[in-house]
């Protein structure tokens, strides 16, 4: 193990101290890794900033300096007894300088920017994550990869880092349709991600996707209030005036007796706001679907999760609850007519609700912020190792979701994700309401900010 325990100290132990052991410190920047893979071993002894010998199982390593903390440092230990050289390799943890005063002042950021800002012109990214030595921009023309019958080629761009660990770049030209990732070098490795603050993906939810919002909205989207405003629908003054209808997408029209008049596909955003829909068993008739949720005279749905849940979209879709969250802002593709295409995801999620609110029917969300499908291929994660989710004080991630980890939404930057994301789904979706999933485990400063 090696871990900053300060901003200048190591912590490193040993799995085996029967013999004296070399080791070397390095500290990989920028300038390595923008070094081909394959040249870098030729490059690697410039990168020593300190070396040393010791024959206790546990040691440290003081520095002169303060820490960088977009720097990957990395020790490499050799049995000085042994005859075939045997060396081993670790990446030192920052885990413990987070949540710091100093990490707190100079690492995090408040910026309502996160994610790309978009016009014909040019293109911005910004993307935080302190903590990586290096991240570089993939630019693709097709929205998903070469598993799930895509395209894997790309063009890349080198990011520049900027105070509070955010990287940016900005790339002229129109990329209106294009999707994107992010490659990025930290302490946990190497590994190509999503961005967290995309509002739009490509089928399976693997590629962050570049659009014109103003394109998104359904004909006459703006006349819909998007707060109480006289309006009779959305005038409430408590909660219980609300008669709430849960209800999972794919469920509302999934049985083979809904039967679509406009080739909309069952289990569909488009068929759940089909009218005209009907069934007849022994001479009898009675409407189904939307025209059925109309008349049981509600003034609100619930919806089961909306947002990408981790699952296939493309070659093995299968029933999903949607509770193993994927990517937070990006609408779920398997309710839509084409995952293919984020922009389609987006405009039939709307259109959805734009016909409620224009039935008297207000939309709550179901949000499951409390944990995340896989916390290792999780793209909080592979940007920032170790922050975003709760551990014991052996190392291993708290379970009280009962799914395997929780989301740390007391981080400083963990409390922003959460307010950010539900925050956009209210002004860009007009969303009325969220049903948050285990809020318990959720602190409750992120929740009344959220409120807020």
């Amino acid at each position: 193990l090696a871990k900053f325990t300060d901003w200048k100290a190591i912590s490193c132990t040993l799995t085996d101290n029967s013999y004296e052991v070399e080791w070397s410190l390095f500290a990989f920047d920028e300038t390595y890794y923008k070094v081909k893979a394959k040249n870098r071993p030729a490059i690697k002894k410039n990168y020593v900033v300190k070396t040393g010998k010791t024959t206790s199982s546990i040691f440290t390593i003081d520095l002169k300096y303060n820490a960088h903390i977009n720097v990957v440092y990395s020790i490499e230990s050799k049995d000085t007894s042994s005859t075939t050289g045997l060396t081993k390799t670790i990446f030192v943890s920052f885990e413990k300088l987070y949540g710091t005063e100093r990490f707190e002042q100079f690492y995090t950021y408040d910026g309502s920017d996160l994610g790309f800002t978009y016009s014909k012109r040019e293109t911005t990214f910004k993307v935080w994550s302190p903590v990586a030595a290096n991240v570089t921009l993939y630019v693709y023309d097709s929205d998903t990869s070469a598993a799930y019958d895509g395209d894997d080629a790309y063009k890349g761009w080198h990011m520049v880092y900027q105070p509070g660990g955010v990287w940016t770049l900005t790339l002229r030209g129109d990329l209106k349709g294009k999707y994107y990732n992010y490659n990025v070098d930290t302490w946990n490795g190497s590994s190509i991600t999503m961005d967290p603050y995309a509002t739009a993906c490509g089928a399976c939810g693997v590629r962050a996707m570049v659009y014109d919002k103003s394109e998104s909205n359904p004909t006459s989207w703006t006349s819909l209030p998007t707060k109480s405003d006289g309006n009779a629908t959305f005038d409430i003054k408590t909660p219980q005036e609300l008669t709430v209808y849960e209800v999972h997408i794919q469920d509302f029209t999934g049985d083979s007796t809904w039967v679509s008049n406009e080739n909309n596909k069952n289990g569909t955003f488009n068929a759940f706001v089909e009218e005209g829909t009907t069934y007849t068993e022994d001479g009898v008739t009675v409407t189904t679907g939307f025209d059925h949720l109309k008349d049981l005279g509600i003034n609100a749905v619930q919806l089961m999760p909306v947002f990408d849940a981790d699952n296939d979209e493309v070659k093995n879709k299968k029933y999903n609850w949607g509770y193993n969250p994927l990517n937070y802002n990006c609408v779920e593709g398997v309710y839509s007519s084409n995952p293919h295409d984020g922009l389609v995801r987006i405009k039939e999620y709307k259109n959805l609700i734009f016909k409620l609110a224009q039935n008297g029917i207000r939309v709550i969300m179901d949000v499951v912020y409390n944990h995340v499908s896989s916390p290792s291929a999780s793209c909080f994660n592979k940007l920032m190792p170790r922050y975003f989710f709760r551990y014991d004080p052996n190392g291993e991630l708290y379970d009280g979701s009962g799914c395997h980890n929780e989301f740390k939404s007391e981080s400083t930057m963990g409390r922003k994700y959460i307010v950010d994301s539900v925050s956009m789904w209210a002004k860009e979706y007009k969303i009325k309401g969220f049903r948050f999933d285990l809020m318990g485990i959720i602190d409750f400063i992120t929740m009344n900010k959220a409120a807020e």
